[in-house]
């Protein structure tokens, strides 16, 4: 990737000399980072835009971003663009003037003129200069703008809104873009960030047949948003998180496999529920697996851990007391796979309690109405890991795709399941999603 983009640069170097404020060709694509803020906070999102049609009018090419009737052009000659709607085509942009100049522009959307003020400079992008021209428009306590750069075309565009009321203001620039030619070759420009993976490697295996474990996938661009002092999720530029594994016995391999992880809302945190073949790593196969995590640019970017090459795991093995006496907390982990059809496997562990030797347990499905579908687990359970299948079709019935919760009880203090907002406090509840898909 970062070949690729110092060649990119020279290209675009090069191409300065020439003025071309709006390179336009079907397939063009940029994306956008956007910050906004208001009087409660603030927010981030991502935004694309891709040139999806061309169209010939007067025997002169248009081209458009969406469905609105919007066409535009931009003549190399004139060093102007122009606008079509509706039979009517008006001037969108004069980059031959000046600093400070006015001109009134045919506008998208409102299809109508009004004045508009220039400016013009030079910004870094994708790390070098370029020429970079921008119109301004005011109405009031509201601003517009938008600005070009020679030879990529749109770099940032916002709005803000200052006065009586609510501030606000958007800003959005370009992170990556691709730009076609007229023989259809094309030209990626990008910062070339990679997602950036933390995570501490296991290396033995005990009986269970599968193994949890979670990791951290950050990236440049991601941002969370926050309104009333509230965080949410504002740009996951993470796409996914996966490990890639096989097993290995001198020469013997079998074939690689992928399992995606989930993502823990509002973090960078992605948890892992990893099959394992307790077969296998019992007759002397090796687990080899690589962190993945893939990125949202519009070439995705990956990136593994470690970074070139596998981890090991191999099997050792745990005696029953052993096992139970490391399980310090109930835990109840995500079902695997999910999405699922027909069947999925859920995972719980249930501590030692005291000097108590087995806890009664509840594990029970619900549609999202709060209707009860299944019992899967309604009795005393010792301290271990535990797994249980979940199928789509009960009885004679055949369940609906859609989303499912799956929730465990149970209650180390006594014989009956304790609210762990009763007094007592010593209940546990947890409560997951599943989706079933038909």
């Amino acid at each position: 990737m970062k070949t690729i983009l110092s060649v990119f640069v020279i290209s675009a170097n090069f191409l300065t000399t020439q003025q071309n404020m709006w390179p336009l060709a079907k397939g063009n694509q940029y994306q956008y980072f956007e910050y906004g803020t208001h009087s409660v906070g603030y927010s981030y999102a991502l935004r694309r835009e891709m040139i999806i049609n061309d169209t010939v009018i007067n025997q002169v090419k248009y081209y458009s971003f969406n469905k609105s009737g919007d066409y535009f052009r931009y003549d190399k000659d004139s060093n102007k663009a122009f606008l079509w709607f509706n039979g009517v085509e008006g001037l969108y942009f004069d980059f031959n003037l000046l600093n400070g100049s006015t001109f009134s522009q045919f506008k998208h959307s409102l299809h109508s003129y009004g004045d508009v003020i220039i400016s013009t400079g030079t910004e870094n992008f994708f790390g070098m200069e370029y020429e970079t021209s921008q119109w301004t428009t005011s109405y009031g306590f509201s601003r517009n703008y938008e600005r070009f750069g020679d030879n990529l075309g749109i770099v940032a565009r916002g709005s803000s809104v200052f006065g009586p009321g609510p501030d606000s203001e958007i800003n959005s620039w370009i992170i990556n873009v691709i730009l076609y030619d007229s023989l259809g070759n094309y030209s990626y420009y990008s910062n070339a960030y990679e997602p950036t993976i933390t995570f501490q490697p296991f290396s033995t295996l005990a009986d269970s047949s599968f193994h949890s474990f979670s990791s951290q996938v950050d990236h440049h661009y991601n941002r969370f948003s926050s309104f009333l002092g509230n965080l949410s999720d504002g740009i996951v530029y993470i796409d996914s998180v996966f490990v890639e594994f096989f097993y290995q016995r001198d020469s013997i391999k079998t074939s690689p496999l992928r399992i995606d992880a989930q993502r823990i809302p509002v973090t960078n945190s992605y948890e892992f529920l990893l099959p394992v073949d307790t077969f296998l790593i019992k007759t002397g196969y090796e687990l080899l697996y690589r962190i993945g995590a893939k990125d949202k640019s519009i070439i995705p970017v990956y990136s593994y851990s470690p970074d070139s090459g596998y981890y090991q795991a191999v099997y050792q093995p745990t005696s029953i007391e052993d096992e139970s006496s490391r399980i310090k907390t109930f835990s109840l982990s995500q079902n695997y796979p999910n999405p699922f059809n027909p069947v999925t496997k859920i995972v719980y562990s249930i501590p030692s309690v005291g000097a108590r030797c087995i806890v009664p347990v509840l594990l029970k499905v619900y549609d999202v109405l709060g209707n009860e579908v299944a019992t899967l687990v309604d009795e005393y359970k010792p301290a271990g890991n535990y797994e249980v299948e979940f199928q789509s079709v009960i009885g004679n019935k055949q369940l609906a795709s859609g989303i499912y919760f799956y929730q465990l009880w149970a209650a180390p203090s006594g014989g009956q399941v304790v609210d762990p907002e009763s007094s007592s406090g010593q209940g546990f509840v947890e409560t997951k999603k599943m989706i079933l898909l038909r």
